[in-house]
């Protein structure tokens, strides 16, 4: 079970134009990439970024956001913000910017049909580069009045959702059974 009230910060994650990040579809990556539910991953930033990737305790909840809609509910594992190693940087890419890392695992993750940041929050954030902001810090959450408790399972709700979504098979339409007479026939 998800803690709602650990629910409290919001990152940017955001690649290029059409691209996830964090959802494993990249086989050039050279670190741990979460695909699943409780997939350890590193959670990189920018050196001037750092210090807002420190300020989630272990076990609070951050919500990744890119591209206008929320695909990843993470978890703070580890302890402190350190620099990435040089081994999983990789040249001619936009590797070299972000150079620290914080361990984190996916307790939600969708990246097929994921909601929309208004669709998952009550409200657009509006979080932009790689800082990390506190969810009640927002202006957009203090302007829409909602109680962060509301906020919370919204967010979890939402990616649920979509999970689930992308996770149920087609439906075969129903089959009936009916007497002719003769026995049952199965239509």
């Amino acid at each position: 079970m998800i803690p709602f009230g650990r629910i409290r910060w919001v990152k940017s994650v955001a690649l290029d134009e059409d691209e996830l990040a964090y959802v494993g579809e990249d086989p050039t990556v050279r670190h741990r990439e979460p695909i699943r539910r409780g997939d350890v991953f590193d959670l990189h930033c920018t050196e001037e970024d750092a210090d807002t990737l420190a300020e989630p305790e272990v076990d609070d909840r951050l919500v990744l956001v890119q591209h206008g809609l929320t695909t990843h509910l993470v978890r703070v594992v580890g302890e402190t913000v350190e620099r990435r190693p040089k081994s999983t940087i990789r040249r001619g890419t936009r590797d070299h910017r972000f150079v620290m890392q914080r361990t984190c695992a996916v307790d939600l993750l969708c990246a097929v049909e994921p909601p929309t940041n208004e669709a998952a929050f009550g409200f657009e954030p509006r979080a932009r580069g790689g800082e990390v902001f506190a969810i009640r810090e927002l202006e957009a959450y203090e302007t829409s009045r909602e109680p962060m408790w509301a906020v919370q399972r919204r967010i979890v709700q939402a990616l649920t959702r979509a999970s689930d979504r992308r996770r149920k098979p087609k439906e075969e339409p129903m089959r009936r059974i009916e007497d002719d007479g003769k026995g049952r026939v199965e239509r």
